[in-house]
C-alpha cells in the first residue's frame, strides 16, 4: 500500500499556519454565504449534515496531501452556504444590523479568548474534556428546546453554547501553541476545531442578540 509522505512543522511556525488555514475556511465560508441566496434552503441543509460528515471524515484523510484540503474546505463551502442561508432569513426581517453586531461581538471576544489562550501559563490540559461534557449539556438542552418552546429556555441554551465554544477557542489556540512536531494534516485538523468554534460562536450570539431584539 501506497505510503503519503508526511511532513512535520516546529511548534514555533504552527501558530501561524493554523490562523492562516483558518482565514483561508472564513474566506471561502464568506464566498459560498454570499451565493446561499441562490442555493435552495433544503439544499443548503443537506450540505451542513454533509459538513458534518466531512468533519468526522477528515480525522481519516488528514494526513492525504491535497485530500485532506480538499474535504477541510469542503466543510467550509458547505457551512458557508448553511450559515448564510440563516443570515438571509435574518435580512429578510429587517434585522440585518443583528447579523452584523453579532459579526463584530464574535471577532471582539475571539480576538480575547484567542488572546487568553496564546499568553497564558496555566495548564489548560483538563479543561478539553469539561467543555466536551459542557457540549453534551448544550446538545441534549437543545434536542429537548425542539419539543419545548420557550424563549428564556433557548436563551439560555444560546448564552451557554456561546460560553461554551469561547472557552474551546481558548482551549484550541492553547493546545496549538503548546504542541510539539506536528504534520501539516494535524495543522489542518486543529485548524478546523478553531473554524468550528468561530461558526458556533456567532450562531449563538446572533441567537441571543435576536431575542434581546424582541423579534426572534
Amino acid at each position: 500500500m501506497y505510503e503519503y509522505p508526511v511532513s512535520t512543522t516546529r511548534p514555533g511556525t504552527l501558530v501561524g499556519k493554523v490562523l492562516g488555514y483558518v482565514a483561508a475556511a472564513m474566506g471561502v465560508s464568506a464566498v459560498a454565504a454570499l451565493l446561499a441566496p441562490a442555493v435552495p434552503r433544503g439544499l443548503a441543509f443537506i450540505f451542513m449534515l454533509l459538513a458534518l460528515a466531512g468533519v468526522f471524515a477528515l480525522n481519516w484523510v488528514k494526513d492525504k496531501p491535497g485530500i485532506n484540503f480538499a474535504v477541510y474546505f469542503f466543510v467550509a463551502a458547505a457551512l458557508g452556504l448553511g450559515v448564510g442561508s440563516i443570515i438571509e432569513v435574518y435580512v429578510g426581517a429587517g434585522m440585518g444590523n443583528i447579523v452584523v453586531d453579532a459579526a463584530a461581538t464574535t471577532g471582539i471576544i475571539s480576538l480575547g479568548a484567542g488572546y487568553y489562550g496564546y499568553t497564558t501559563n496555566r495548564d489548560l490540559s483538563r479543561l478539553g474534556s469539561i467543555l466536551f461534557l459542557a457540549l453534551i449539556g448544550v446538545v441534549i438542552a437543545s434536542i429537548i428546546g425542539i419539543f419545548v418552546h420557550l424563549p428564556l429556555f433557548g436563551l439560555l441554551i444560546s448564552a451557554a453554547a456561546a460560553a461554551v465554544f469561547t472557552g474551546y477557542i481558548v482551549y484550541d489556540i492553547n493546545r496549538t501553541v503548546h504542541a510539539g512536531p506536528a504534520t501539516q494534516g494535524d495543522a489542518i485538523v486543529l485548524a478546523l476545531g478553531i473554524y468550528l468554534d468561530l461558526i458556533n460562536l456567532f450562531l449563538a450570539i446572533l441567537r441571543i442578540l435576536s431575542y434581546f431584539s424582541g423579534r426572534d
